[in-house]
């Protein structure tokens, strides 16, 4: 679980789905990085709590060194599957990289995660809040090596089509273009309109001095 010791990321949910796995006889590992130096201090030990609670503690792995972003293709490598149960999201990155890596997914269904997931296609998205059905998911997904495959795969394809680097530098020079043509087209109506207004001021101060002219005669 590659996400900051925050409440909206839901660590606590994820401790007390292994709970539930553990009475069916299931007993996965989690990996929590990001507790090693948590961002909120209280939500660490309250997790942690709840760990000791439900004596799970041999199932969760709390790293003893920082582990830097450049290492975490590492993690991603010794991964069965990551998961991300968080509250909400801008953009679940963790999925992505975990997707390149072509380790299968599971994630809330929420903005900023179901816009990366497609349920059985290249993950599983489950009720946010819930150990109860993250618990399936995970059962789920560890047990059927046909679906984790294609998960995978269809994973690291829509990374490919989505998110490669070349993709997204097609992307930023479109949008950039079409701000510069947006620029372009206002600035020639700008201009356009300053013309128009200077060829009437013209006209008007023309008007005006034939009229003096003819009072003169």
């Amino acid at each position: 679980m590659p996400s900051r010791a925050i409440e909206r990321k839901g660590a606590l949910e994820a401790v007390q789905s292994l709970s539930i796995l553990k009475k069916l006889g299931f007993t996965p590992t989690l990996f929590l990085p990001a507790f090693y130096r948590p961002f909120d201090q209280t939500y660490a030990n309250r997790v942690k709590s709840e760990v000791n609670r439900l004596g799970i503690q041999d199932q969760i792995i709390i790293p003893k060194v920082h582990i830097p972003y450049e290492k975490m293709p590492g993690v991603y490598a010794m991964s069965n599957l990551v998961i991300m149960p968080s509250y909400y999201e801008g953009l679940g990155v963790a999925l992505l990289e975990a997707m390149s890596m072509g380790v299968p997914t599971i994630g809330t269904r929420v903005n900023g995660i179901k816009e990366i997931i497609s349920d059985r296609q290249n993950g599983l998205l489950f009720r946010s809040k819930s150990p109860d059905e993250l618990a399936k998911a995970i059962f789920k997904l560890s047990n059927d090596n046909d679906l984790m495959g294609k998960i995978a795969r269809n994973g690291i394809q829509f990374i490919e089509t989505k998110f490669s680097s070349q993709k997204i530098v097609t992307r930023l020079e479109n949008h950039y273009n079409t701000l510069i043509s947006k620029h372009d087209r206002k600035n020639h109506r700008f201009y356009s309109s300053r013309r128009r207004g200077s060829a009437v001021a013209a006209t008007n101060s023309g008007a005006s001095q034939t009229t003096s002219f003819d009072g003169v005669r």
